[in-house]
Formats: C-alpha cells, sequence, structure tokens
C-alpha cells in the first residue's frame, strides 16, 4: 500500500509541474494517472487533491463546465 500512495504522489507531482510549466496535456496526464491509483486502492484524500488540480487545468484553459465536473464530486460526497 505504501508503494501506491508513493506511485499515486510521484504522480502528483509531476502533474503539478506540467501545471506550473503551462502544459496541460502533461500536467492531466500525469493528474490522471495519480487519481486512478489513488481510486483503486481507496485513497479519497489523494484522489480529492488530485480530482482539484484537474479542476484547476480546466480553470486555466477556461473550460469552466469541466471544472466544475471535476469539483462537483466532492462536493455531493460531503453532502454539500
Amino acid at each position: 500500500r505504501k508503494n501506491n500512495k508513493l506511485e499515486s504522489s510521484a504522480h502528483h507531482e509531476l502533474g503539478t509541474i506540467g501545471l506550473e510549466e503551462r502544459d496541460f496535456d502533461r500536467a492531466r496526464e500525469s493528474y490522471l494517472k495519480s487519481l486512478a491509483i489513488s481510486e483503486k486502492h481507496g485513497d479519497v484524500h489523494q484522489a480529492a487533491a488530485t480530482c482539484h488540480q484537474l479542476g484547476r487545468i480546466a480553470q486555466e484553459e477556461r473550460v469552466f463546465a469541466g471544472a466544475r465536473e471535476w469539483y462537483l464530486p466532492f462536493r455531493r460526497s460531503r453532502g454539500t
């Protein structure tokens, strides 16, 4: 389980680098890998953080409906 967390975190950080470099395709690819690993292993905290970052990419690309889609699943799970 620890290796899964490390792998997910590594992809998340690579996504952050891509986001900072404004290479949104590379960032999205890395975040989606992180998300897949997090969801597969039930790491809801990492999955939520990664969805937030995917929402940021959509915002930067001015795809606001897409950004909402990344944020809403976690708002609903908290009852808001």
